[in-house]
């Protein structure tokens, strides 16, 4: 189960594994964000290593940076308060940036030889990405 909410920016932190390895947003996302805030909710869960009250981005590194650079005290959050193991969370981050412009084949690569290490095959990640058995076997 998730749970929509707002949490203050500063408790809020980006993964460091996250599958797009740089995370840029321009002047004209950052006034958007200024003007009309997160438009979509950053997918969060309490942050493995520092606890109750903090929280890894598991969706939206780039909603994130705009907000921080906006900058906005609160960002809206929808927290997945279900024990998200990490192959779990990188087949979200994976499945959230694949289908968007911008992905480059190796950050794509990179995401889906970190998911056969966790025990992922390549039919399962197929089938959970939308994308062929054979795309991924060439990435």
């Amino acid at each position: 189960m998730s749970e929509l909410t707002t949490v203050p920016t500063e408790t809020v932190f980006p993964a460091a594994d996250n599958v797009r390895k740089r995370v840029e947003v321009d002047d004209d996302f950052v006034d958007s964000v200024r003007a009309h805030g997160i438009i979509e909710p950053v997918i969060v869960r309490v942050h493995p290593e520092k606890g109750v009250g903090f929280y890894e981005v598991v969706a939206g590194a780039r909603r994130l940076e705009g907000a921080r650079r906006a900058p906005l005290e609160r960002v809206p959050c929808v927290l997945r308060d279900e024990d998200l193991d990490d192959a779990t969370r990188l087949e979200l981050m994976l499945i959230e940036n694949v289908h968007r412009e911008g992905l480059s084949p190796l950050e794509e690569a990179g995401a889906y030889r970190e998911l056969k290490r966790l025990g992922r095959g390549q039919r399962d990640l197929a089938s959970k990405v939308g994308r062929s058995q054979s795309h991924i076997s060439k990435r």
